[in-house]
């Protein structure tokens, strides 16, 4: 199990990727978003918002995401790498 100081790391960062992400973010965890230009783009500009069926709207400010298309950098220091994709 993640200790609460452990790097997540979401391999996929796309919608899956960015709720579970935001989440774990949301929570105090220390997330590193690995994902495709547009999406690293997108989070880098404008931050990310987190919203469910429950009603809750959240949002992450840009500065305080960690977000590459590089997956060395996303993976090198990651204790834990989660894989978030569509099956």
């Amino acid at each position: 199990m993640a200790s609460e100081t452990s790097t997540i790391a979401i391999a996929g960062a796309g919608s899956i990727g960015c709720y579970v992400g935001g989440c774990l973010a949301l929570a105090g965890r220390k997330v590193v978003f690995l994902g495709r230009g547009r999406v690293v783009e997108a989070m880098r500009e404008s931050g990310l918002r987190v919203s469910d069926l429950d009603g809750r709207d959240r949002r992450i400010e840009a500065q305080a995401i960690s977000a590459t298309v590089d997956p060395a950098i996303a993976l090198a220091d990651a204790d834990v790498i989660l894989v978030t994709v569509k099956s």
